[in-house]
């Protein structure tokens, strides 16, 4: 077993022609190797026309086997 971690992001977006504002909710799916991971992937998130709201990170125990099957699947 092997220990990853998601997110889970409440965000609001900015229409760039309108300016519409909406909120959403996003799962991100991808797996993270460590909590810092998780850190840097939220900043990049967090742009002028996308603004985080609220996040959770969760972690997770992953079979190893299918992980890195994946992961070959991926590429």
């Amino acid at each position: 077993m092997a220990t990853k971690y998601i997110i889970t992001i409440g965000y609001q977006s900015i229409h760039s022609k309108t300016g519409q504002v909406t909120q959403n909710i996003k799962t991100k799916t991808k797996y993270f190797d460590s909590r810092i991971e998780c850190e840097r992937f939220l900043m990049h998130w967090n742009t002028s026309l996308r603004k985080i709201l609220w996040s959770t990170v969760g972690m997770i125990e992953v079979d190893l086997f299918s992980y890195l099957n994946e992961i070959m699947d991926e590429s």
